[in-house]
């Protein structure tokens, strides 16, 4: 190898790594906000092709050969991740490293998210995750398929929990065409197809404008009244005083306070976390 081929090596094999540096740093920041490792992007299939180029350019291996070597890899690459990464979050979402979490009497620590599901636990995201290529109806009927295996059933159930949203006229709307109020919304009817016991509700009202907040801590509130229970991680507290029963309130990961809305107003300790002794 010439020494003008060397240099070349090492500058594109630099100025590559520095791009991939960048490309793990995006897919680091997905993963920690939505626990979701995305092997769809485009930039992985710039690796192949740089790996089936230099495969050609080092190795003088016929691209006809290499393509198909490169998928193995990339495929082999995948399984990996898939094996030691996703599998262990997706398996309970979380696990905890101490304590126990029992559901109606029964220890769940650990459980599945379909065994979850299927106990009558569903939950939302704080980052809306909709099927954006499906229907406002569709979408519903994804949750509905749970206890209704029959697609017409499923369509039923969903029809059911559309207008309970306010999502009826938008039943054939794309996800993707829906406002971010409108994709919570859809979102809870998604998790209340499901026909659960307990909804965990992730930041429901985070990002909406005061009309839509009171619209949703309504929605709060009928969920409740279908003896539905609820726990809901929120920081929109005009929107969650009214109609909470209990409060727990977490400064920096730990428990400082705990009680009724009215005890929590004038807990000194919330009081001095958040707006300042």
């Amino acid at each position: 190898m010439t020494a003008d081929i060397l240099f070349q090596v090492l500058v594109s094999g630099l100025l590559i790594g520095l791009i991939y540096a960048l490309v793990a740093v995006g897919l680091t920041l997905i993963f920690g906000v939505m626990d979701i490792v995305n092997f769809a992007h485009g930039e992985f299939l710039m690796l192949g092709m740089y790996a089936s180029f230099w495969a050609f350019a080092l190795f003088a291996v016929d691209p006809i050969v290499a393509l198909p070597l490169t998928a193995l890899l990339l495929f082999a690459v995948g399984v990996i991740v898939y094996q030691t990464v996703i599998r262990r979050c997706l398996a309970g979402f979380h696990t905890p490293t101490t304590g126990r979490i029992a559901f109606e009497g029964q220890d769940i620590t650990g459980s599945t998210p379909e065994a979850a599901a299927a106990l009558g636990i569903a939950r939302t995201f704080q980052i809306v995750r909709v099927f954006h290529s499906m229907t406002a109806l569709e979408n519903v009927m994804v949750g509905a398929m749970l206890r209704n295996k029959r697609v017409a059933e499923a369509r039923d159930r969903a029809e059911e929990e559309l207008p309970f949203v306010g999502l009826l006229h938008r039943a054939d709307t794309p996800a993707s065409d829906l406002t971010v109020s409108e994709q919570k919304r859809l979102e809870v009817a998604r998790a209340l197809a499901t026909e659960p016991k307990l909804i965990l509700l992730d930041e429901v009202m985070a990002g909406l404008n005061p009309t839509e907040v009171r619209e949703a801590s309504a929605l709060v509130h009928r969920i409740h009244q279908r003896g539905i229970a609820s726990i809901i991680v929120e920081h929109v507290m005009e929107g969650i005083m009214p109609i909470a029963h209990r409060m727990l309130v977490l400064d920096y990961g730990a428990k400082i306070a705990d009680g009724t809305p009215a005890e929590i107003a004038e807990n000194p300790a919330v009081i001095a976390a958040y707006l300042g002794e």
